[in-house]
């Protein structure tokens, strides 16, 4: 459809139209190597299990869990398996097409697998197109026609069709959109993504419309109101309907932002957060406060929605300081509390507020870049105590290469109890020629085991390598060196 219609408009451009042409983009080959240990569960018959003084049970020498059906469980960590894959992604947009203000844009992806002993999720999905289309851009009109995507409050939603988007004055502008909708984050449309689930889900197409206002009074300050549905083509039911406001202030020196999005279909309000942001210039402080309310979403095609997501309220805040441009430092911390679960309990209740704090501190002195972040966490049947720090040296804009490393203790009471975990490793960036990039990196993440009997052991080397080919220059450019 998108090269039929390009070159149906070349066709009718009128020569004294035309401008110069130039394509403006990048080819990137990317491989992977993933290394991972797989777990399996086994049972035992009660009686052969063993009580220990403690009230727990164990068998071999391995702690086991016990349930009411009069079987124990545990779980045991299989050979390791290995898998590598690859993708080829290709984004361009051209231009100087024969018609004035025309341009097309296509962002493509191919992947596969190039051996190992496990399939990695989509790599038997070979070819995606992301985003294809024509877009005549006429102040103050732009018109859009192909694969397109949307992205607000509301989500990423893709879909075939058209957008027109028109800006009547400085400060008003707005855009309606629709086509075939495509199933979230698989660029295909629904009834091809969702083929697995057809004895569920009605084998059919479904269309998406949707479209935005947006009102800015004082440049800077936005305020904007969308609204999005989504229908199967039968029109036998609804897939969704909601609508989101956004807004933002210039005025300084206080930066406010804030959003919240409604359910009409349930009649409730879904996820919504309020940020401010005080700077202080002289010592170089920036105050940042927060609150978020925040519910699950699910499409009406699904029965998840039906069982009432618990929703949670959040507040939080940062403190940063830079007192020169080489450093910087900062401390975070939150708090959140999920709502009634509307459950039984059973000796103890459950858990419902989580608590977080965080620091970090960076430092770029010259050719160099060091940073390091401390975050613990405790929640809900869950707590994290992490470290992370990395440096990278960069002599010249043609060469990098840096460390990272990582300490970290999860305790998931849940599942597989304690774990601790360390690992590090290397990446690198090196520019080959004018146009040609290649970078990449590799990680060993190993499990500590002591005192930790029966775990899964899940430690894993993992891997990548990019090389990026970049197409045409900026407009304007011509002849300049590019840079990435």
């Amino acid at each position: 459809m998108i090269l039929g219609l390009l070159a149906l408009t070349v066709s009718f451009g009128s020569p004294r139209l035309a401008v110069a042409q130039g394509v403006r983009g990048h080819l990137t080959t990317t491989v992977r190597y993933i290394q991972m240990r797989p777990v399996a569960r086994d049972s035992i018959p009660f009686e052969d299990a063993t009580q220990r003084p403690n009230g727990q049970f164990e068998y071999q020498g391995r702690r086991v869990f016990c349930v009411a059906d009069g079987s124990c469980y545990f779980y045991d960590a299989l050979p390791v398996e290995h898998a590598f894959t690859f993708t080829q992604d290709a984004t361009a947009t051209a231009w100087g097409l024969g018609v004035q203000g025309l341009s097309a844009t296509v962002s493509l992806r191919a992947r596969g697998e190039l051996g190992g002993d496990f399939q990695w999720p989509r790599s038997n999905d070979a070819f995606d197109a992301m985003l294809g289309y024509l877009e005549l851009n006429r102040d103050p009109y732009r018109f859009r026609l192909g694969r397109l995507r949307t992205t607000s409050g509301l989500g990423f939603s893709g879909y075939d069709g058209g957008s027109a988007w028109v800006r009547p004055t400085r400060w008003l502008r707005g855009e309606v959109y629709g086509g075939r909708s495509l199933a979230r984050g698989l660029y295909e449309p629904r009834h091809e993504a969702l083929r697995a689930l057809e004895d569920l889900v009605i084998d059919q197409n479904a269309y998406l419309i949707g479209g935005y206002a947006e009102v800015e009074p004082i440049p800077g300050s936005v305020v904007s109101l969308r609204y999005q549905r989504e229908i199967w083509a039968d029109r036998s039911g609804l897939l969704s309907e909601r609508a989101a406001v956004d807004f933002r202030t210039g005025l300084r020196p206080l930066r406010i932002t804030g959003s919240a999005d409604y359910d009409v279909a349930f009649n409730r309000i879904g996820k919504a957060h309020l940020t401010l942001e005080f700077p202080v210039q002289g010592p170089g402080l920036l105050f940042q406060v927060g609150a978020r309310r925040y519910r699950p979403y699910f499409e009406l095609w699904t029965v998840w929605g039906y069982f009432d997501p618990v929703a949670y309220n959040e507040v939080d805040g940062r403190l940063s300081w830079t007192p020169n441009v080489d450093l910087g430092l900062w401390v975070s911390g939150g708090y959140r509390k999920y709502e009634d679960t509307n459950v039984s309990e059973f000796l103890t209740p459950l858990e419902s507020e989580t608590v977080r704090a965080a620091t970090g501190v960076s430092w770029t002195p010259g050719p160099w870049a060091v940073e390091g972040t401390y975050r613990l966490e405790r929640g809900a049947g869950a707590s994290l105590s992490s470290f992370d720090a990395g440096a990278r040296w960069a002599p010249q804009d043609r060469f990098s290469i840096g460390l990272h490393g990582t300490a970290f203790q999860q305790i998931e009471e849940f599942r597989l109890g304690e774990a601790n975990g360390i690992g590090g490793g290397l990446v690198f960036d090196v520019l080959l020629a004018r146009r040609l990039r290649l970078d990449g990196g590799a990680s060993i993440y190993q499990n500590l085991l002591e005192n930790r009997d029966g775990r899964p052991d899940w430690s894993q080397v993992r891997g990548w390598t990019a090389l990026r080919i970049d197409l045409g220059t900026e407009p304007g450019n011509r002849g300049r060196r590019m840079r990435r």
